[in-house]
């Protein structure tokens, strides 16, 4: 009975430790973004962006790229049934992403991929 009591006070202590320093950490990176948004200013993700088939392939582009990057993605199958992932090889931050299914495939879905920096 006293080895009980004693791991569920140890795991109390535990858990109001970890509470703790999660809320120290978090309080510590909300100042830090704050922060840096006044001073250099941070990068977003793309917005207002549309994808759609574009041949055998996919086409990317967004309105504004807030600092971030883009690329097409498609999705291909072959007479088989195998299926193929592609992305536009190169992260673009304005105009358009284009990527293409391999030859003997063909597009199944297409989309786009983003991210913030």
């Amino acid at each position: 009975m006293k080895k009980r009591r004693t791991t569920l006070f140890a795991g109390g202590v535990l858990a109001l430790l970890l509470t703790a320093g999660m809320y120290g950490s978090a309080h510590a990176a909300t100042q830090g973004t704050l922060a840096a948004e006044t001073e250099i200013g941070i990068q977003g993700w793309p917005t207002d962006c549309r994808t759609g088939p574009a041949s055998n392939g996919s086409y990317a582009t967004c309105g504004q790229s807030n600092g971030g990057h883009y690329r097409a993605t498609v999705i291909c199958e072959d007479w088989f049934g195998q299926v193929v992932w592609r992305s536009a090889p190169n992260w673009v931050s304005s105009g358009y992403s284009i990527v293409y299914c391999p030859p003997e495939t063909s597009r199944i879905h297409y989309g786009i991929e983003s991210r913030g920096y």
